[in-house]
């Protein structure tokens, strides 16, 4: 949809925050490709330091091969399932498909939702190499409020961390929309004992909702001090609870570390090294009129550090681009090659219910599948809510940028099949496919994905 601006959207952009939590949290349930991989075709070749136009034909693809791709995106508008979609692929550094269907232009910015996690984590990871933050510093060290910070009325047995935020573990309280869809997948699939302590119940959405509201005319600061004030739902570590909220945490740790306003950092180190000009944060409520990331006293304002992006394909084609590249673009170094194989890499595991095409790993604000022997993932993701699904394959050296705007439940079998066709047509490079980590039962993956399909079906 074309991004409007002014007060009269401040209910839909709360949607972002509110929202955009279910599509990280919850698995995309597809089935997972299990077929032979194709056969490597060509060597191995330096990634490009910029994107740049190529011609699919010379990367391996047919006539048949695009057309069949631009029939996958025709149908899904045809058939009303989306009112429109645009697809990037890039192989190689080469962008060898790019085309759009429906009410989607190629350069429109779309709300990003849940996949703004990635970029709020990286700009975290850049201080991380300059010194100014560690992933195990405790949040306390730059947020003081955090050292007050209760577990049930008592001190937590441990402090949580960076690397907690920004692997969803923090002991902050869970989204609560996709607490209220795996507790119904649970209830099907008998194991409604299970219940997760870091959801919360009907009361807890209520006041979840009732401080987003209060927040949205704050300033990021405001609104984290209120959230510490909230306390802790599990220790910090423990377990896996999706926290979209926990990003803002992140964010108010970042300008805190840095002595800069966040919006401005992340600007100024990741956004416009890479060219992202047309990549924003949304603001909330009264703070949607005025100009500029700072209000009159010279705070941030509030924003979805975790949610609230828009933004265009090729922003984030050169986002994926930059760690497919090791933290290199434009003959610049972003991001240390030990920052990315951090993030790359499983810091904890999701619910099964969750578990599909993409895996049930989570690194540092990834979702991640097809692990080697170190836990560091070969696909890497982080959908969002509205469907947008941008992605990096490792060993077909493929970035892929597939944007909707629309539920993401009704995009699952759309994104499952664009792909599955980018698997089958673009070629593993020289070498083949890193194998899966020791002991891992890819053949269950199939089994798990059903399931939990069977269940996201009767949300609909």
């Amino acid at each position: 949809m074309i991004i409007r601006q002014g007060l009269e959207l401040s209910r839909s952009h709360l949607v972002v925050g509110l929202m955009a939590v279910l599509a990280g949290g919850l698995r995309f349930a597809m089935a997972s490709a299990c077929a032979a991989e194709p056969p490597a075709a060509k060597a191995a070749s330096p990634p490009r330091q910029v994107l740049r136009p190529g011609d699919p034909h010379a990367h391996g693809l047919s006539d048949e091969d695009l057309e069949a791709m631009r029939a996958i995106l025709r149908q899904a508008v045809h058939d009303r399932v989306v009112p429109g979609v645009s697809l990037l692929l890039a192989h190689k550094g080469e962008v060898i498909f790019k085309e759009a269907f429906g009410d989607l232009r190629l350069d429109q910015k779309v709300q990003m939702a849940s996949s703004s996690k990635p970029v709020t984590a990286t700009l975290l990871m850049i201080l991380v190499d300059q010194g100014k933050l560690a992933l195990d510093d405790p949040i306390e060290k730059y947020l003081p409020e955090f050292q007050r910070i209760t577990l049930h009325g008592k001190p937590p047995a441990r402090r949580p961390t960076v690397r907690h935020l920004l692997s969803n573990m923090s002991g902050l309280p869970g989204d609560l929309l996709v607490g209220s869809i795996l507790r119904r997948l649970r209830d099907r699939a008998g194991k409604a004992e299970g219940a997760d302590p870091g959801i919360g119940g009907v009361e807890d959405m209520k006041k979840a909702r009732a401080q987003f509201f209060a927040s949205r005319n704050r300033s990021l600061a405001e609104s984290v001090r209120a959230l510490a004030e909230g306390g802790l739902a599990t220790e910090p570590g423990a377990a896996f609870h999706y926290c979209t909220m926990g990003f803002n945490v992140a964010a108010r740790v970042a300008e805190v570390a840095a002595r800069q306003p966040f919006e401005e950092l992340v600007r100024a180190e990741l956004l416009a090294p890479l060219g992202m000009n047309d990549t924003r944060y949304l603001s909330f409520g009264l703070q949607a009129l005025r100009p500029g990331p700072t209000l009159p006293d010279g705070q941030s304002r509030f924003i979805m550090a975790g949610g609230g992006m828009t933004a265009t394909l090729d922003d984030f084609a050169a986002f994926y681009q930059m760690h497919l590249n090791g933290g290199t673009y434009r003959g610049r170094r972003i991001l240390s090659e030990r920052a990315v194989a951090e993030m790359h890499t499983r810091q904890g595991k999701l619910d099964l219910l969750m578990a599909g095409p993409y895996g049930n790993d989570y690194g540092l604000a990834f979702f991640l599948d097809r692990l080697d022997d170190r836990g560091r993932a070969r696909v890497i993701t982080h959908p969002g809510f509205f469907g947008t699904t941008p992605w990096l394959d490792k060993d077909r050296e493929l970035v892929g940028v597939l944007f909707v705007q629309s539920h993401f439940l009704r995009v699952i079998p759309l994104v499952h099949r664009v792909q599955e066709k980018a698997r089958a047509v673009v070629p593993v490079s020289q070498g083949g496919p890193t194998h899966p980590r020791a002991g891992a039962d890819s053949s269950s993956r199939p089994r798990r994905a059903k399931s939990a399909q069977a269940g996201l079906e009767a949300e609909r």
